[in-house]
């Protein structure tokens, strides 16, 4: 098999996950990351083989005992690999590797250390012994982190089989192996045995291999999760995307009916955007978008869920929640928003405001797409009554106690008032 030909299309897609990343399409973006993962590890079934015909050369088998163990030890390392690069979650993936890795070696301690600023914003240890993870991003230097600086300054994999520290810590043996990545050292990856003279070439070799899959699964990690994260989010704020937001939305929609218990949405619509994109700029706009979503963030309780639903618009899912606590919370955003304000750099200040539209699920509410267009057309009814208000849509058997208020609403000119549609 011609390893740079999987190279290649690796580096290809690779190229092709950062292009559609920098355009925004981070479905495809993902899409690609995953294939570079795929190719990375056909390329690394390409190293079990050389591994294979290094053992066969250095360990002089004869008859069949000798090669059915071997086969089966490459079996079990081929499944351990496999392992470490199908899990993107780094953490689970070195909980995983401890427990296996005691089928083709012995190993007491596993030691980690990611340094690599592109995965990790702050380097970390991770060590796992009488399978116990500890994971310290600055832990008191010892005699075996030491050795695994050394590891990564020569970029050299480390046996020692007499290693005898000069403090309390256990000696005996240890393997320490370098993480690098196309010429980039993102760590090391190390094993300690108690017994001196634990380890032969053999042990080496394989710790070599095992160390090549843990640094494309740091990588595969690193762009899993960024991919993912952008997919569901919102490139300008930050918060959920639409495509998110509806997906939790029938997803709760489904388990809350099920069990008979509350849900409320809420659509607010920021007052008069066009006009201040038409008058300040987009850049602007922009700037009003994010307030929106700062004051919306800081104004909403953990379980709730809040996302851009397009343009100006936002939605909040709140769970097991009804309308008269929906409403509350739209009317503290509300007020908040009322408050705020924005400097741009020639020193102009925006005060801007937004209407809310909130809508408490029941049984006649056939899907959660009904209940936003409900939660959304009391939005445009608060629009249409002064803006810089909130709507409850409970139907149409209290419309008139809404005409009701709407009347107050005339008279006493109060604009802030909670109105029930």
């Amino acid at each position: 098999m011609n390893i740079e030909k999987y190279r290649r299309f690796s580096e290809t897609s690779r190229d092709l996950a950062r292009t559609y990343e920098e355009e925004g399409d981070y479905e495809k973006a993902l899409y690609y990351s995953q294939k570079t993962a795929s190719y990375m590890n056909t390329i690394f079934r390409v190293q079990h083989y050389e591994y294979l015909s290094r053992k066969i050369d250095t360990e002089n088998s004869s008859g069949d005992n000798n090669y059915r163990k071997m086969f089966a030890d490459m079996d079990r390392l081929s499944e351990i690999c496999r392992a470490i690069t199908a899990n993107f979650d780094f953490e689970d993936m070195i909980r995983k590797l401890s427990l296996r890795l005691s089928e083709i070696i012995e190993a007491d301690r596993i030691s980690f250390y990611i340094c690599d600023s592109n995965i990790t914003e702050n380097s970390y240890h991770i060590n796992m012994e009488n399978g116990l993870i500890s994971k310290v991003q600055s832990p008191e230097p010892d005699c075996f982190m030491e050795i695994g600086y050394e590891c990564i300054s020569s970029k050299e994999g480390i046996i020692l089989n007499d290693f005898t520290p000069s403090n309390a810590d256990k000696g005996g043996s240890l393997i320490y192996m370098p993480l690098i990545l196309r010429e980039n050292t993102l760590g090391y990856f190390g094993i300690h045995c108690n017994q001196p003279g634990s380890y032969g070439e053999d042990d080496f070799l394989k710790l070599k291999l095992i160390a090549d899959y843990i640094s494309i699964s740091l990588e595969n990690s690193k762009y899993y999760h960024e991919k993912k994260y952008h997919a569901a989010h919102d490139y300008l704020t930050g918060m959920l995307n639409r495509r998110e937001l509806i997906s939790i939305g029938e997803s709760e929609f489904i388990r809350l009916m099920k069990d008979e218990m509350k849900m409320s949405v809420i659509i607010i619509d920021a007052d008069g955007f066009k006009a201040i994109n038409d008058r300040y700029g987009h850049m602007a706009g922009d700037r009003v978008i994010v307030k929106i979503s700062e004051v919306i963030c800081d104004n909403i309780r953990n379980t709730d869920y809040a996302g851009r639903h397009g343009g100006e618009e936002f939605m909040i899912i709140l769970s097991e929640t009804g309308a008269d606590i929906a409403c509350g919370i739209a009317e503290r955003i509300r007020t908040a928003l009322e408050k705020s304000s924005i400097t741009l750099e020639d020193g102009t200040i925006i005060k801007t405001t937004a209407s809310f539209g909130v809508f408490e699920f029941d049984r006649e509410t056939a899907s959660f797409e009904e209940g936003v267009i409900k939660a959304d057309e009391a939005m445009y009814r608060a629009k249409q009554n002064g803006k810089n208000c909130v709507y409850i849509k409970r139907g149409i058997s209290i419309d008139l106690l809404n005409l009701f208020f709407c009347v107050l609403n005339i008279i006493f000119c109060d604009k802030y008032q909670n109105w029930i549609l």
